[in-house]
């Protein structure tokens, strides 16, 4: 809606690892905690200016296409990022990817067709 918001998360308790233990009472707390990493890692993603496609955590730079000549096709590189917590602590794996863009509609490539 346009308002500035502040959100201070303020977690007074511990990061418990056992997930693989499904008798164990704080599994939704360690999925929420899961959860929870992931949005801070997307956020701060967004926040470099790169653009997120679907709901996978992959983020793509629009500012510096490459064009791929006699194809009407572009390459946006980009990264994976997802924050996972071990027993030692929390890690955020970060990878590269790319993603193929046209630079035609679909409808301008039927009018071709």
């Amino acid at each position: 809606m346009g308002n500035k918001v502040i959100l201070k998360i303020d977690f007074d308790g511990e990061f418990t690892v056992n997930s693989a233990d499904i008798q164990n009472p704080d599994r939704q707390s360690n999925i929420a905690n899961q959860q929870l990493l992931n949005v801070i890692v997307k956020q701060a993603m967004g926040e470099t200016g790169l653009i997120q496609f679907g709901h996978r955590p992959r983020f793509f730079d629009a500012s510096k296409p490459i064009e791929i000549p006699g194809m009407d096709m572009q390459i946006w590189n980009g990264f994976k990022a997802v924050a996972y917590k071990y027993e030692a602590g929390c890690s955020i794996v970060i990878d590269s990817c790319a993603r193929f863009m046209s630079t035609k509609s679909v409808l301008s490539r039927i009018h071709e067709i």
